[in-house]
């Protein structure tokens, strides 16, 4: 069978990680699955616009890098995993989602909350679409919450790797 290529909405995210009685981990995604219908042939897409439909519901925007948030047009890399793996995770380390927004607004507010405003556009790594460049200059300036303050309990390797995974600049991840 072929398999569905790889969209921006698929995202690392707990609900996405499985573990063998090995304690093997294992990485799922199962939400383009109803989006696909058997036949005799390979699978096949039911419709182009289906698809993004169903998968933009399924996904948790929680673990959305804040790329596909504000710059959705661009071209992605694997920068977008290494994001899901830095809020998964925070989400271990203090047993709560790192960026539990409410909306698509509330996501990026959030992330800025936690993160802080970047001093400029150039340290995004990416230039936001223009609406959203237009909302983050209406918003108030954020100076962010030190790893040491989010993750106390955390060593300090892991807050170093904590901030090596969820930085703005997609080209700075690890």
């Amino acid at each position: 069978h072929s398999f569905p290529t790889r969209r921006s909405s698929d995202l690392l995210k707990p609900g996405n990680l499985l573990v063998t009685r090995n304690c093997q981990l294992r990485i799922t995604d199962f939400g383009l699955a109803r989006a696909w219908k058997q036949g005799s042939a390979p699978a096949t897409q039911v419709e182009e616009g289906q698809v993004g439909v169903m998968t933009e519901y399924v996904v948790t925007r929680w673990y959305r890098c804040p790329e596909l948030l504000l710059a959705p047009h661009i071209p992605y890399t694997g920068a977008i995993d290494l994001w899901s793996v830095g809020c998964i995770f925070g989400e271990l380390l203090t047993r709560r989602p790192l960026f539990p927004g409410k909306s698509y607004v509330h996501q990026v507010q959030v992330i800025l909350d936690v993160l802080g405003t970047p001093a400029s556009e150039a340290e995004f790594g990416f230039k936001p679409r223009d609406d959203a460049s237009s909302f983050l200059k209406r918003q108030r300036h954020r100076p962010g919450i030190s790893w040491q303050q989010l993750v106390p309990s955390a060593s300090e390797n892991g807050r170093d790797f904590l901030s090596r995974l969820l930085t703005w600049d997609p080209n700075k991840r690890l």
